[in-house]
């Protein structure tokens, strides 16, 4: 910006004026409309690295996106949706791990199973909860709860 700032001085102390037809002339290797596409491309940058920014970083409200969102493919976020939107059978035992990877959840133990197949549970399938301004807390989670 500065370099640009620079040749536009050199040319009004040479009583060029500055207009369409002047703006491409060279002063030092250098040229106004260089400096100005220079200007207005950092700004575009700028405008896109504060965007991506505002979604990484955490804050104090909402849930942060992963540092690679931008390059998530729109079908999977699609054949996810269509998972949570699925009602979960009444004798459905796995509804709560079925789209789970296995590393990510530790079973139920034998004897808290057999409470399942009696039917002593209490069972929350595709809980959701979206407010007014469109923002959802809570989008198609399973719940299952054992008494003791």
């Amino acid at each position: 910006m500065l370099q640009t700032v620079q040749v536009y001085v050199s040319f009004v102390t040479a009583n060029i004026p500055m207009n369409f037809s002047t703006w491409h002339l060279e002063f030092e290797q250098f040229s106004v409309s260089e400096g100005l596409f220079l200007i207005l491309m950092g700004g575009v940058l700028m405008i896109l690295l504060g965007l991506y920014l505002e979604n990484v970083l955490p804050k104090t409200y909402g849930a942060r996106k992963h540092p690679l969102f931008c390059l998530k493919c729109k079908s999977c976020k699609k054949s996810q949706k269509t998972f949570n939107n699925r009602p979960a059978p009444d004798n459905d035992i796995e509804f709560e791990t079925r789209y789970l990877k296995p590393e990510c959840f530790e079973p139920a133990p034998h004897e808290i199973r057999s409470k399942e197949m009696s039917n002593e549970i209490l069972k929350v399938a595709n809980l959701k909860k979206q407010y007014e301004n469109g923002f959802k807390a809570v989008n198609g989670m399973n719940i299952k709860m054992y008494a003791d």
